[in-house]
């Protein structure tokens, strides 16, 4: 026993035996009484022994000690202890905690060795130092190596979430171009499960493409062993986005290295840089859009610093004054302003230099390199720097030459209007529209028997006759509101001695220079007089036109006599050719006949309805052949078009001996088929262009028949028809017979001539 005890006093290591009211090692180590404590301890703790006995050593230590717990043992129990000296050094002890039992087995003490590792934990600490900056070039101040692994993983976890943050994608490989990681976004872009996937694999476990992957590998190959990276390397996307938007990448791929400066492998980052692209592309078609328009701009603009010195012009401002822009360059704007309008415009300029105004406008003249004086609208604003200190002044210059001119041709032409509104043949009158009279003239007092004062004091409507009130009221409200930009109304006025005249009235709506409606001028010109005459002359038309009715109806009536003469004639003729040639001339005659019919007929002398004719007509011929056409039917498109009657009569009897051939010849032994007419206008050419088609399916003619020198009277009319249409006839016979005759309608001197 007094070997033990000199073992303990003599011990290096801390001897310290202790109750055994804990079971929790930790509170055994820190928080159960002192019974013995040799004097390695009490030097730790700087006490006497007596000062130790009884206390516990969190008592005397404070919270400047802290247990960890770490069971190897059944029954001897290890816990590093870490504290401070009394000096405040470090300090660290490594427990070993064993029951101390009675003869019955039961546990009574702690017997607790603690052996002094502060220098093993400070070489450790400094051992992991050298490690993390290894790896991670980062410093840690790891206190166990138990904590150093967690930090480690913990800074592993931090650097992760700091890739993933960044909005590139990233992913690093080893020297053999084996991944060791990447961030969540090139994960996601590589359309990955996780960032764990990654680790371990190959461009070629990843890209189907094995050339792909072979020109990356080559390329990291390079970058490791040249150890120089590619910087912000710009690429296009092999595949489109959804959108089918073509996305651009900006790569960077750098070498990293071990803390000994060898290349270890590589760190590549990838940014999506589409909208950067497309923002610097439209960037940059602004800036050639704007360049575009300073060159191209219909008006002048010029930028001059702060003393007047041209610095830019454009090519339309250069044209204006007749100087190159190297020309201008070595002028002032001052030198180039007419002299009487030199002081306000540097008054102008002047205040914003002083920052009293940072833009103005005017009207002033430019003396160009001819010395001739051109007029320009000026728009002038201040370009500033950061301090508000003026730069520049840029000008937008539009030559308003032609406007002042414009300016003094309308003062001419106001000047010129008071004099014919004052002197003029005309009654006229400035309306406003409440009817009220604004301004007339003495012609319009003249014409109605009125003085200006009497005049000026009625409205404009009540000199109106009531019959005529309502149409002219509708007129002037439709002018007012813009619905029609004039009108013109005969009318009755009734003068101040209750007398009617007529009237032709003209009114134009006057608008202010903001395109507001402000009053009508009024043109009035007595048309008493006209107008009698007017109905003298359609009392006269009218007679006519009665006149002209019964000649057609005449003219029809005679022919159908000739006509019917013809057929009491044919009664006594038995020669089937004779009875041809009278059958053929009825036809003729009918076909003029129908012409002075539908002219008689119609609501306006002299034009036929040629569609209404064409139907008669056929309808006519078919009941002439009608022995033989029972299986023959025709088929008409006529477009409702109105021929005068030069044109009638010749397209009518051509169309006559068109049918009448084909109902005679084209279908013999009573065969069925088809006559189609077509009638329509060409309106595409400068002239209206007329077409006659007709057409049957019957046999044809033959391959050898002329008929342009053809003997037959039917044709010669048809060729001598044609020529007095002074149209064009074209024949097809490859499937059946066709003629095709387009003309225009002939134009002829009116045939009634006024007489004196």
């Amino acid at each position: 026993m007094h070997l033990l005890e000199l073992m303990f006093e003599t011990s290096r290591d801390i001897i310290v035996i202790t109750t055994s009211a804990q079971e929790d090692l930790v509170n055994a180590a820190l928080h159960t009484p002192i019974v013995y404590a040799n004097p390695a301890f009490t030097k730790l703790v700087d006490c006497t022994l007596s000062e130790v006995i009884g206390r516990t050593r969190s008592s005397l230590q404070g919270d400047r000690i802290h247990a960890i717990s770490d069971p190897s043992h059944l029954t001897i129990h290890r816990v590093e202890l870490h504290s401070d000296r009394q000096n405040g050094e470090p300090y660290w002890g490594e427990l070993s905690l064993s029951p101390i039992t009675n003869q019955a087995g039961e546990q009574t003490h702690w017997l607790i060795i603690e052996r002094d590792i502060t220098e093993h934990k400070q070489k450790e600490a400094l051992l992991t130092g050298q490690l993390q900056q290894i790896t991670d070039s980062c410093q840690l101040n790891a206190i166990a190596l138990t904590q150093v692994k967690q930090t480690l993983q913990d800074k592993k976890d931090l650097l992760q979430l700091f890739m993933d943050n960044i909005h590139q994608q990233i992913f690093w490989k080893d020297r053999n171009s084996v991944f060791q990681g990447c961030n969540t976004n090139w994960a996601k872009a590589a359309k990955l499960e996780s960032t764990e996937f990654i680790i371990g694999k190959t461009d070629y476990d990843l890209l189907p493409n094995r050339e792909v992957a072979d020109r990356y590998r080559a390329q990291d190959r390079q970058i490791m062993e040249s150890n120089t990276p590619i910087l912000h390397a710009i690429e296009i996307k092999q595949k489109k986005d959804e959108k089918g938007q073509q996305r651009w990448l900006d790569v960077s791929k750098i070498p990293f290295h071990n803390s000994m400066g060898e290349v270890v492998g590589l760190l590549c980052t990838i940014e999506d840089i589409t909208e950067r692209k497309l923002a610097e592309d439209a960037l940059k078609a602004s800036e050639e859009k704007l360049r575009s328009i300073f060159e191209n701009a219909p008006i002048g603009i010029v930028l001059c610093d702060v003393h007047g010195s041209f610095v830019e012009a454009n090519p339309t401002f250069c044209h204006m004054l007749d100087y190159t822009e190297a020309e201008l360059k070595k002028l002032t704007f001052q030198e180039l302003t007419y002299p009487f309008d030199l002081h306000q415009e540097l008054s102008y300029v002047q205040k914003c230099l002083q920052n009293e105004v940072n833009q103005f406008q005017l009207e002033k003249r430019f003396v160009r390199k001819d010395k001739q004086k051109v007029w320009v609208k000026l728009l002038v604003s201040m370009i500033r720097d950061e301090f508000d200190r003026p730069l520049y002044s840029l000008a937008m210059v539009e030559d308003i030459n032609d406007r002042k001119e414009s300016e003094e041709a309308l003062r001419q032409s106001e000047e010129r209007f008071r004099k014919i509104f004052e002197e003029g043949p005309l009654g006229m009158a400035i309306i406003g529209f409440n009817q009220r009279l604004i301004k007339v003239n003495h012609m319009l007092c003249q014409m109605l028997g009125y003085s200006e004062i009497e005049l000026m004091s009625r409205p404009f409507n009540s000199l109106t006759h009531p019959a005529d009130a309502i149409k002219d009221a509708i007129l002037a409200k439709q002018l007012y509101y813009g619905k029609i930009p004039q009108y013109q109304i005969e009318k009755r006025c009734i003068k101040k001695n209750r007398e009617e005249i007529w009237v032709l009235l003209t009114a134009y709506v006057v608008h202010d220079q903001n395109g507001k409606t402000m009053h009508s001028l009024a043109m009035i010109r007595d048309i008493t007089k006209q107008k009698q005459a007017q109905e003298l002359i359609a009392a006269s038309l009218r007679e006519k036109e009665v006149l002209i009715k019964e000649i057609h109806h005449r003219v029809k009536n005679n022919l159908h006599v000739i006509a019917n003469l013809l057929d009491l004639q044919s009664q006594y003729i038995e020669d089937e050719k004779i009875l041809s040639l009278f059958s053929d001339c009825q036809n003729r005659i009918h076909s003029m006949a129908l012409i002075h019919e539908q002219l008689y007929q119609s609501s306006t002398v002299g034009e036929v309805n040629f569609n209404e004719y064409i139907q008669s007509l056929i309808d006519n011929l078919f009941d002439s052949f009608s022995t033989h056409t029972n299986d023959i039917k025709q088929e008409i498109d006529a477009e409702a078009i109105t021929l005068n009657m030069e044109t009638s009569i010749p397209c009518g009897l051509i169309i006559n001996e068109l049918v009448s051939n084909s109902l005679k010849y084209a279908f013999p032994e009573r065969q069925g088929g088809l006559i189609r007419i077509r009638f329509y206008a060409d309106y595409n050419t400068n002239d209206k262009v007329l077409h006659l088609i007709v057409r049957d399916n019957g046999i044809g003619m033959n391959r050898d028949f002329d008929w342009q020198n053809s003997g037959t009277l039917g044709l010669r009319l048809v060729r001598i028809l044609t020529r007095q249409l002074e149209g064009n006839l074209e024949v097809d016979t490859s499937n059946g017979t066709q003629f095709h005759l387009s003309f225009k309608e002939l134009k002829y001197r009116e045939r009634l001539h006024a007489h004196d």
